[in-house]
């Protein structure tokens, strides 16, 4: 009798797995940035991606208060497969640090109907002089001066 309920217990987690992986949703929202370690000058790349089955999605960006934004851009697709459309798009901005230290990015959100979705904050460490000092030394160092 033991064996039974331990046999039919086995059937009914294996039959009901699939059930659960099915369902399981993935997070319809990343943040990523190409490097983590920067110098003043430097650029870095945040890309934002949103990708799933969603009727006006709204995305919040976070400022990107301690980097200037040097360019912005966005792609984007649909598709329609087996009865089901899905809309993903990328949003990509082109950063560059202007002062040394350690700066964070905050998460971004994509709020849908029914769920609110947030990413992580991204940790940037960016080092060298800052750019207005940076500005004063690069014609001289141009130049072969010495200071």
């Amino acid at each position: 009798m033991c064996r039974l309920n331990n046999f039919f217990l086995a059937a009914l987690l294996i039959c009901s797995f699939p059930v659960y992986a099915a369902n399981k949703q993935s997070v319809p929202i990343t943040a990523a940035v190409d490097k983590r370690s920067i110098e003043t000058g430097k650029r870095l790349v945040y890309t934002l991606t949103v990708s799933g089955e969603f009727n006006d999605p709204q995305v919040n960006v976070p400022e990107f208060t301690d980097f200037a934004i040097i360019s912005h851009n966005q792609s984007q697709g649909y598709s329609y497969i087996n009865g089901k459309g899905n809309i993903s798009f990328n949003l990509i901005y082109e950063l560059m640090a202007t002062k040394p230290g350690v700066f964070t990015i905050n998460g971004a959100s994509l709020k849908t109907r029914d769920n609110e979705f947030k990413t992580s904050p991204i940790t940037i460490t960016v080092t060298g002089k800052p750019l207005e000092e940076k500005s004063r030394i690069l014609p001289c160092v141009d130049k072969g001066i010495d200071i």
